[in-house]
C-alpha cells in the first residue's frame, strides 16, 4: 500500500510482485472467518428459534447490544412482527 501511495497507478499496483499472493491468502482467512461467525450465529438460533427470521446483519446488531435491552428489542421488531415474514407461493 505504501508503494501505491507514491505512484497511484491501479494497474501496477495490482500486477505487483507478491500482490496476487497477500490477496489470495487474506480471501483464504476471510472465509474462514465468515464461516466461524456463520457457525457461532447458528449456534445462537439453535437456542432461540426465533432469531432463524433474523438476517445475520440483524442478530449480530442484537448480539452487540445484549447489555442494553432498549437497543434489542428495538431490533427484535422483526421476530414478533408477523408481516415481516414473508411467503413465496411455488408455481
Amino acid at each position: 500500500m505504501r508503494k501505491t501511495e507514491d505512484k497511484p497507478n491501479a494497474l501496477r499496483a495490482a500486477t505487483a510482485s507478491g500482490v496476487l499472493e497477500m490477496l489470495q491468502v487474506a480471501n483464504t482467512n476471510l472465509e474462514k472467518i465468515q464461516k466461524c461467525l456463520e457457525d457461532y450465529l447458528e449456534t445462537k438460533r439453535l437456542v432461540f428459534p426465533r432469531f432463524y427470521f433474523l438476517s445475520n446483519d440483524e442478530l449480530l446488531d442484537i448480539l452487540s447490544q445484549s447489555k442494553n435491552p432498549d437497543a434489542v428489542q428495538v431490533g427484535s421488531s422483526n421476530i414478533h412482527n408477523p408481516d415481516a415474514v414473508q411467503f413465496w407461493t411455488l408455481h
